[in-house]
């Protein structure tokens, strides 16, 4: 509140030194200005968080399957964030399993050329089936 500590300054030197008078409309700018102000960080520290969320998954995405499993499942992973983050890459990876047939799931299930991630997953899929 500029126009306050403005006021206050010019009171403790004099009432006849006050350069500014403050009206109803000079407060009300002065709040409208706040307002804006505070408006315009929070927006500005949504997109920096969003922009670090990015990041994050960029790199959680750059992770092979084994590691994104290891920190999903993992209680000593860092954090919880961290953990989902990793659960939400590795679920959005292998949703195409569910589209393979009964054949093809036996080979993933059975080839140590996927993931284990992968192999667990066919397994669970041929299970279901």
């Amino acid at each position: 509140m500029r126009w306050r500590n403005t006021l206050d300054a010019a009171i403790q030197k004099g009432k006849d030194k006050i350069v500014e008078t403050v009206t109803l409309d000079n407060a009300k700018k002065a709040i409208s200005a706040i307002a804006v102000a505070a408006a315009t960080a929070a927006a500005e520290k949504v997109r920096e968080e969003m922009g670090k969320q990015r990041e994050r998954r960029e790199l959680f995405e750059k992770e092979p399957d084994d590691v994104l499993q290891r920190i999903a499942t993992s209680a000593d992973s860092g954090s919880e964030a961290s953990a989902r983050m990793a659960k939400n890459v590795l679920e959005r990876r292998l949703r195409g399993l569910e589209s393979k047939s009964n054949d093809e799931l036996r080979i993933i299930a059975a080839s140590y050329g996927h993931s284990e991630a992968e192999r667990d997953r066919a397994s669970a899929i041929l299970r279901r089936r």
